[in-house]
């Protein structure tokens, strides 16, 4: 499931930071600043930020360390962040969390980071903990165990907090003494005293100056220097290296030296200066150095040397590398936005200050953009070099000054950065803070660049797809909305994606995404998946985003083209469109097709946290039970056999709120389909079956096959529920292979102690009836296996693989395989109560991809197809061979969804992706009585916003109260298609083979048989003679009726039942009739009988019989 980052925001919060008992005294490291507020409306930075300090004289390793963060009275402390690296005696860490955005996109971004997480961090109050291993702390509101290395709570509100001054959102608390300050107040005591508020935060990284606490050893560092070179002559630029503390007793040494950067000697732009054991004398804190730099007055970019620190002893090294920039002081020079941008990902000015001109295009809060003329404007001169390989639009970020707008042409001079929107990404090139900024005239905007589908017709497509039109001015004529608008949160909303029409809806595909950031144990070769980089995100320009609904078109987008990712949206490119002369239709939901009179229907559905114990992030239980049983009604056309997932069991079972959700859809829907209710298991996000029951003819629609034969009960049952999980097979050097699965018996030592299934999976064993009495016997199976977020996490394993990630793929190999084994089992008749060529359907929630995703190929496993090994970093077996029968998923050869853009049932991050699958074995492919099989999705929750999840407004109907967003997942539902119903039909008439003599009463027989192979609905049959309709007597069998009528002077007797006549069975009738006196123009008697039923004949032609016999006069 999907689970969603909520920001709290206030406008003043006490803040209090405070240590664990004795934390301080074990550990060196202190929490030395928090920041809540990131992208909250009028906050000074866009990201949350936790700060850490080394107050110790030692480098500590933060390997397998996390941070971890609660709510001001919350009790869970599953927001975890893993750190890593060391940080140096003296030295800061950098933990940025989520962004947020308040307002415009609120904030500017942090300083490089030194790791990334995503916890929202809330901006009033909250509770964060530093934590000396990877084990998730105990679920209370203040937590004291000796794992905790400090812990610090924010807020008045809060449960582990002191009290301080408010704070605000451009505010954050830093320790004071630059961390140093630590009195060894506990968490229950308060330490407000230790903390400071200051505005505007001050984040500090490990490339920051370290500053060593008293009694440490100091960290020596060198400052930068920027000044003017002259036109003449020479100027000095002085150096400071400065210690954190005084120098030691001995002082400290170092060598000291000049290179060069972009400035160079060989150019006589300075005096290349070298020296050997120079010394900070005890007591001490700083040195000088002087460069000699030559005046001229040549026309140039501001250019830089280097001077560096070596050979250091008695101090730690806090920043060895000091930078000279030599600024121009000879005329602008402007370098033109294209050569700034040049033609690969990076800049070749990157780290440099320039100076370049190009008309706005665009203003936001902080920054604006600009685009080089194209044309001459007045005296201004075009600067657009016409090469389609070369952007020639760049971000400038920072604010426009007032009185200066679109339009306006202005020369920009800054340092050149490239910038990464989230870490791991696409840089995106930017003027960093502008020192200058300078109207020089107006132009009108430049013509837009037209996207098409042509511009992302590659195989696969690198985030650079677009790089040679970053930041500029754009146009799409017409598109499609693929995700719906984002929120942060309950109320934030963000931006929408779109296709150029043309471009095919993108899925999920196979692979490693090319975002991923995990370093590979092994050498293997996976296929990369480009995170769908055809995906525009769309964000207005100009005031606040719209509320807008996938399954939608766009139409006349005009906008800034920029690139984009954030903690909940995958990395892609971006416009910032003009809402005046956009055109927007957002999606409406589609429910599956309606089910055939033939059709065997089975669905799975991922509810999401559904039942009592979900009361505060859905709604009530009534609400969501209405919500839902509009989706399963009207959408979902009440199918035969539901399996539902995450159904939250409560105490006194789950079924509590499954059957309630029965009850609603039994007496709402107009298809009554009298479900019935099944589940095993009281734990949270339980398995179950809504089983539809209403008769059809004289039998229920689904009869359950195992019945409890001392209670007469129908039942399911589930498979694994105490199975253990493998520990890590030690002959693997590499520590990510599990011991086989095998070991469950023979050699139960390799168990560990944790189970394998946290949901396992439930079966149930079913005939379908019909009414015209066909029987078609299935056994589904509905599964919730473990997801995939794991993949990467590298905290460590208790059970000893390399990491927790590691043991992750090694429970989704091994839930794999158990199923695939309980499907084999099935499908042989292994199982009590199965046969050979059982037919086996898995419906759920299988947290995996329909293909390979790089790191464990679960589906694969299960369907018994798993990736070659040097495709897939766990390589894995599975019990299922061609031999003994493959599973079929719904996306495989066969393509049971028909349309490729419709293969999908989630949206996670902005991409498209199926999770939920429908699976069926080879015994039910191979049925002859089948005429076809599909598989198709309700389209109502995955492709709409999740503001919309606590939205009820029952009645629901299917044209304006929409019951969309109940929940994450979309339902998928399969339909079996039988071949049509059909009874080779056949009809016997007799009589006697002598004269018939007038007057008489004569006996006849006819029949009407059945010789299958279903059974015939509505049999009937017709006798006709030439005899009157009093004279004939019938005599029918059980369940018949028969009516005779004049038909002139000839009868007509007609026989039906409504009952059905079996396959194998005849129905047979004794008739009398009074021998009529004939003239000698026609002295015969003749019968003819036909037989029928509303089931098809494929061979009619045995259905007529006759009679005749001669006449005579007298007895």
């Amino acid at each position: 499931m999907t689970r969603l980052a909520r920001r709290r925001c206030a406008l003043a919060i006490s803040v209090s930071l405070a240590l664990a008992a004795g934390a301080a005294q074990a550990q060196s490291i202190v929490i030395s600043q928090v920041y809540g507020g990131g992208g909250n409306s009028g906050a000074t930075l866009k990201s949350d930020f936790i700060e850490l300090h080394n107050n110790g004289s030692a480098p500590v390793d933060l390997t397998g360390w996390h941070v971890a963060y609660a709510s001001a009275t919350g009790t869970s402390w599953s927001n975890k962040t893993s750190l890593s690296g060391t940080i140096q005696p003296g030295g800061y860490y950098l933990i940025k969390e989520a962004d947020g955005t308040g307002g415009d996109n609120a904030g500017t971004a942090l300083a490089a980071p030194d790791t990334t997480g995503t916890i929202a961090m809330g901006g009033g109050a909250g509770k964060v903990a530093l934590v000396k291993n990877s084990t998730t702390l105990d679920a209370v509101a203040c937590p004291s165990n000796a794992s905790i290395v400090d812990i610090a709570g924010y807020g008045a509100a809060s449960t582990c907090a002191g009290t301080t001054t408010a704070l605000t959102n451009n505010q954050s608390a830093r320790r004071l003494d630059n961390g140093c300050t630590d009195t060894g107040a506990n968490a229950y005591t308060g330490n407000g005293a230790d903390f400071e508020r200051i505005s505007p935060p001050s984040p500090r990284n490990s490339g920051s100056t370290p500053i060593t606490c008293s009694g440490g050893v100091p960290a020596i560092s060198i400052d930068d220097v920027t000044q003017a070179e002259g036109n003449s002559g020479t100027s000095t630029f002085t150096f400071t290296v400065s210690l954190s503390a005084p120098a030691p007793a001995g002082g400290v040494t170092f060598d000291i030296a000049t290179s060069d950067g972009t400035a160079t000697t060989a150019d006589n732009d300075y005096v290349a200066s070298s020296l050997t054991s120079q010394t900070i004398p005890a007591g001490s804190t700083s040195y000088t150095f002087t460069v000699t730099v030559n005046g001229d007055t040549v026309a140039e970019v501001n250019q830089s040397f280097n001077v560096t620190l070596s050979n250091i002893v008695g101090a730690t090294v806090g920043d060895a590398s000091g930078l000279g920039t030599i600024q121009n002081d000879d005329g602008v020079i402007i370098t033109p936005i294209n050569q700034i941008q040049g033609s690969g990902t990076a800049s070749p000015f990157a780290g440099q200050e320039l100076t370049t001109e190009g008309v706005v295009t665009l203003v936001r809060s902080n920054s604006f953009y600009i685009q080089s003329l194209a044309a001459p404007s007045g005296s201004l001169p075009a600067r657009d070099d016409g090469n389609p390989a070369t952007s020639d639009g760049i971000l400038v970020f920072n604010p426009l000054p007032s009185g200066m707008g679109v339009g306006d042409v202005v020369q920009v001079t800054g340092p050149v950065i490239e910038y990464l929107p989230v870490p791991n990404t696409f840089p995106v090139t930017q003027f960093g803070a502008a020192s200058n900024i300078v109207d020089v005239g107006d132009a009108p905007l430049p013509a837009a660049k037209e996207l098409t589908a042509a511009d992302f017709s590659a195989a696969l497509l690198t985030p650079d797809v677009l790089e040679n039109l970053e930041g500029m001015y754009v146009h799409i004529a017409s598109g499609r909305i693929i995700s719906p608008t984002r929120f942060t949160g309950s109320s934030t909303a963000n931006e929408f994606e779109i296709v150029v029409d043309g471009v095919q809806r993108p899925m999920r595909e196979a692979g490693v995404s090319i975002f991923d950031n995990y370093a590979f144990p092994r050498a293997f070769s996976p296929v990369y998946f480009d995170a769908n980089q055809e995906r525009i995100k769309l964000y207005p320009a100009t005031g606040f985003p719209q509320q807008v609904d996938a399954r939608g078109t766009v139409s006349n987008v005009y906008g800034t083209l920029t690139y984009y990712g954030a903690s909940t949206a995958e990395n892609s490119w971006q416009i910032y469109y003009d809402p005046a002369q956009i055109g927007i239709t957002s999606g409406l939901p589609a429910p599956v097709m309606a089910q055939g009179a033939d059709d065997v229907t089975i669905a799975g559905y991922n509810l999401e946290w559904f039942g009592s114990g979900s009361v505060s992030e859905y709604g009530t239980l009534s609400d969501r039970i209405a919500k839902a049983g509009a989706v399963i009604c009207d959408w979902l056309k009440t199918p035969d056999i539901l399996g539902t997932v995450e159904v939250d069991g409560n105490p006194g079972g789950a079924i509590e709120a499954l059957q309630p959700l029965a009850d609603y859809i039994n007496a709402n829907c107009a298809s009554a389909p009298n479900y019935v209710a099944y589940m095993l298991g009281t734990g949270d996000q339980s398995l179950g079956f809504l089983v539809k029951t209403a008769s059809v003819g004289s039998a229920p629609r689904v009869q359950l096959q195992d019945v409890d034969p001392a209670a007469g009960i129908q039942y399911v049952q589930q498979h694994g529920a105490g199975t253990l999980q493998m520990l890590a097979d030690p002959t693997d050097a590499a520590k990510l292979r599990p011991y086989p699965f095998t070991d469950h018996v023979a050699n139960p030592t390799h168990e560990s102690t944790k189970l394998l299934n946290d949901r396992p999976p439930l079966r149930l064993k079913a005939v379908v009836n019909f009414a015209d009495g066909r029987q078609y016997p299935i056994t589904v199976i509905v599964v919730h296996q473990k997801a995939l977020g794991d993949n990467t996490n590298v905290a460590s394993s208790p059970l000893g693989y390399k990491d927790y990630g590691a043991q992750s793929r090694a429970k989704r190999a091994e839930q794999a395989y158990e199923l695939a084994q309980l499907v084999k089992d099935a499908q042989v008749g292994n199982l009590t109560g199965t046969s050979a060529g059982e037919k086996v359907v898995l419906v759920g929630d299988f947290n995996s991809f329909g293909f390979n995703d790089g790191y464990v190929d679960a589906m694969g496993i299960t369907t018994g197809h798993p990736a070659p090994d040097a495709e897939v970093l766990l390589p894995y077996t599975s019990p299922l061979t061609p031999a003994n029968g493959l599973v079929v998923d719904e996306d495989d050869t066969y393509n049971f969804i028909a349309d490729p853009e419709e293969r999908y049932s989630y949206n996670f991050d902005s991409i498209n992706q199926a999770l939920d699958h429908v699976l069926f074995n080879q015994s039910l492919l191979a049925d002859t009585s089948i005429d076809d099989i599909s598989v198709d999705h309700a389209r109502v929750n995955s492709d709409f916003r999740t503001n919309q999840q606590k939205v009820f407004n029952a009645p629901y109907n299917m044209t304006t109260n929409l019951p969309v967003r109940t929940s994450d997942h979309d339902p998928v539902r399969l339909s079996i298609k039988l071949s049509a119903p059909s009874a080779d039909l056949s009809a016997s008439l007799s009589g006697p083979s002598t004269a018939l003599h007038t007057g008489t009463v004569q006996n006849f027989t006819f029949s009407i048989s059945n010789s299958g192979p279903n059974p015939a609905s509505q049999p009937s049959v017709v006798l006709r003679g030439n005899a009157p309709a009093s004279n004939v007597r019938v005599t029918p069998p059980s369940g018949w009726t028969c009516n005779t009528f004049a038909i002139g002077s000839d009868f007509e007797l007609n026989c039906a039942s409504s009952q059905t006549l079996a396959a194998g069975a005849s129905a047979n009738f004794t008739s009398t009739i009074r021998i009529p006196v004939r003239g000698r123009a026609n002295p015969d008697l003749t019968l003819s009988l036909s037989a029928g039923a509303s089931t098809g004949d494929p061979a009619s032609g045995n259905n007529n019989a006759s009679y005749q016999g001669t006449i005579v006069s007298g007895r």
